[in-house]
């Protein structure tokens, strides 16, 4: 048993942007993600426009911009 595996949260990155997402939902069934954006903007992408690998700082940098300070 993990201790974290439930409350670690998923990230994605957006093909073309670079964006990084924070995942909310996933439905296998149309392979749509609901995510979440830095800014809290919430939006639906299709699993083919992203990317599964996100560095530790690229997280860091996602949660650092939800702080609230905007640029």
């Amino acid at each position: 048993m993990s201790e974290q595996s439930k409350a670690e949260d998923r990230y994605l990155k957006i093909a073309g942007s670079g964006q990084i997402v924070k995942i909310k939902n996933f439905s296998a069934i149309t392979q749509l993600y609901d995510v979440e954006a830095a800014d809290g903007k919430m939006s639906t992408v299709q699993s083919n426009r992203v990317s599964q690998h996100v560095s530790p700082a690229e997280v860091e940098e996602f949660r650092r911009s939800r702080g609230g300070q905007s640029h």
